[in-house]
C-alpha cells in the first residue's frame, strides 16, 4: 500500500513538473513573439527612416533642371529679394561668398549700397545697408565692391573707392577695418586675411594686423595689374587672379610663389587686338583664351573655377600647376548664359556654384561638370545634405529605439520575475507534499 502511494506520489511530482515546464514554455512564447515582432519593426523603420531622408534630400537638394548650355547646369536665378522687379528690390551683385557652413551666401550689391544674405533656393535671408561701430555710430555704406566670409563668419567687405576692408559681424557690428588702396578682392582663411588690390595683394592677421605686401604696378612676373580673383585651399595656399595681366598664381602660406601660368593674351580692358595673332594662334598658345579673369573659387574635385567678364565663360585649371582643363559658357542674357560674369563661389555640400553678373542684375545658381569629382567630394556632399534632410527622422528613431530598449527591459524583468516565482511556488507544492 505503501509503495503504491510513493509511486502515485511520483507521478503527480513528474505531472506537476511536466504541467510547470508547459507552463513557462507558454508564458515564454508571447516574449518570443514579441522580440521577433520588435526585431522586425525596427528593421521596418530603419528602411522606412532610409526612405524618408532619400525623399527629403532630393527636396533640399537644389533641383537640376536639365537645362544646359555650352556645359553649364543652370538650377535657378536671383533677381530680386522679394521675387518683384521694383527698383529696391533688383539686386545688382558685384561679388559673392558662402558661409563657412554653406547653403546660404551673401552677395555685395554695390549698386544700391548693402550686402544681401540668400540660401540655395533662391529665398532671401537678411540684408545690412549699414554697419555700427562699437561706439554705437551707424554709417551706411557707401559702395560695396567685394565680399568675403571668413571661417568663423565675419564679413569682410571691399569699399573700393573708400580705400577701406570693413570687418563686420552678421548682425553689421564693425570689428575693426583695414586700409587698402583701392581693395578688389578679398579672402579670409583661418589664420589670415588677404586683400588685393591694383599692383598686388596685401596679407593681415584675422585681427586686422597689416602683415606685409606682395607685388606692385607693372606687367613683369613679380608685378600685377589688378588682382580681381583671390581663393584660399584648406593649407591656406593662395590662388590670384592677375586680371589685365590675364595670369593665374599660386602662393604657399609664407607668400613665395609656386607657379604662374598665363591664361591668355594681356590687355587692359580686355581689348585683345594689336598681337598680329589669329584666333586659333592665341588658343594654341593659351589654350583658355581668357580675356579678362575676374573671380575664382575651388570645387569639389580641387580645380580652380574661373569665370571672365569678357570672353562670357568659366574655365577650370589644375591646383597642383595651373594647367588648363576645361572651359564651359556662352555669351547671352537668358538663364544658363553668362552676360559680363564678375564673380564666382562654390558650396562642397551641394556642389554648386553661384555666379554674379551686376550689369544683367542677376546671380546664376549652376552646376559645372565634373565639379563634385571625387569620391571624397561626393561623400562631402552627401554628409552636407544628411543634416538637414535627416535631422528629425534620425531623431524620431533615437527615440523610439529608447522606448523599445525600455520596454525590453521592463519585460525581460518581469518574465524572469515570474519564472522566479513559478520555481518558489513549485518549490514550495514540493515541500508541501513531502
Amino acid at each position: 500500500m505503501r509503495a503504491q502511494d510513493e509511486t502515485r506520489t511520483y507521478n503527480e511530482r513528474a505531472i506537476n513538473s511536466v504541467g510547470d515546464t508547459v507552463t513557462l514554455q507558454q508564458a515564454e512564447a508571447p516574449y518570443r513573439g514579441g522580440r521577433i515582432f520588435f526585431s522586425i519593426l525596427l528593421v521596418v523603420l530603419i528602411l522606412a527612416m532610409l526612405g524618408a531622408c532619400a525623399f527629403l534630400m532630393s527636396i533640399f537638394r537644389p533641383p537640376q533642371t536639365g537645362k544646359t548650355d555650352a556645359g553649364i547646369i543652370w538650377i535657378r536665378s536671383i533677381y530680386s529679394i522679394n521675387n518683384t522687379m521694383t527698383p529696391s528690390a533688383r539686386v545688382r551683385p558685384a561679388s559673392v561668398s558662402f558661409n563657412p557652413g554653406g547653403r546660404t551666401f551673401w552677395i555685395a550689391d554695390a549698386s544700391h549700397a548693402r550686402v544681401v544674405e540668400f540660401d540655395i533656393n533662391g529665398r532671401y535671408i537678411h540684408m545690412l545697408t549699414r554697419y555700427t561701430s562699437t561706439e554705437g555710430t551707424s554709417t551706411l555704406f557707401k559702395y560695396p565692391t567685394d565680399i568675403a566670409v571668413g571661417p568663423d563668419g565675419t564679413l569682410y567687405v571691399c569699399e573700393q573707392t573708400y580705400n577701406h576692408v570693413l570687418a563686420l559681424s552678421t548682425s553689421g557690428t564693425l570689428k575693426f577695418t583695414m586700409g587698402v588702396e583701392a581693395p578688389s578682392s578679398v579672402v579670409a582663411g583661418p589664420d589670415m586675411v588677404v586683400v588685393g588690390g591694383k599692383g598686388g595683394f596685401a596679407a593681415f592677421r584675422r585681427d586686422g594686423t597689416f602683415i606685409g605686401v606682395v607685388g606692385g604696378p607693372g606687367k613683369t612676373d613679380k608685378l600685377f595689374d589688378t588682382v580681381s580673383g583671390l581663393v584660399m585651399d584648406k593649407d591656406e595656399n593662395l590662388y590670384v587672379v592677375d586680371t589685365y595681366n590675364n595670369r593665374l598664381s599660386k602662393y604657399n602660406k609664407k607668400g613665395d610663389r609656386t607657379w604662374i601660368v598665363e591664361m591668355g593674351p594681356p590687355g587692359n580692358g580686355g581689348i585683345n587686338l594689336g598681337h598680329n595673332m589669329s584666333s586659333d594662334e592665341i588658343k594654341k598658345k593659351w589654350p583658355s583664351a581668357m580675356q579678362i579673369p575676374t573671380g575664382v573659387a575651388i570645387d569639389g574635385a580641387n580645380r580652380l573655377i574661373v569665370v571672365d567678364n569678357l570672353d562670357f565663360s568659366i574655365a577650370a585649371f589644375s591646383e597642383k600647376d595651373g594647367k588648363f582643363l576645361a572651359k564651359w559658357g556662352s555669351y547671352g542674357q537668358d538663364d544658363g548664359q553668362l552676360y559680363y560674369p564678375n564673380d564666382i563661389a562654390y558650396d562642397k555640400s551641394t556642389d554648386v556654384f553661384v555666379v554674379t553678373e551686376p550689369q544683367e542684375g542677376r546671380a546664376q545658381i549652376i552646376r559645372l561638370p565634373g565639379s563634385g569629382g571625387t569620391l571624397t567630394a561626393d561623400m562631402h556632399r552627401l554628409l552636407g545634405d544628411l543634416p538637414t534632410a535627416c535631422l528629425w527622422p534620425l531623431v524620431f528613431l533615437v527615440v523610439l529605439l529608447i522606448i523599445l530598449l525600455l520596454l525590453r527591459r521592463y519585460f525581460r524583468k518581469r518574465r524572469e520575475k515570474a519564472e522566479r516565482n513559478d520555481a518558489q511556488n513549485y518549490l514550495e507544492d514540493l515541500l508541501g507534499k513531502r
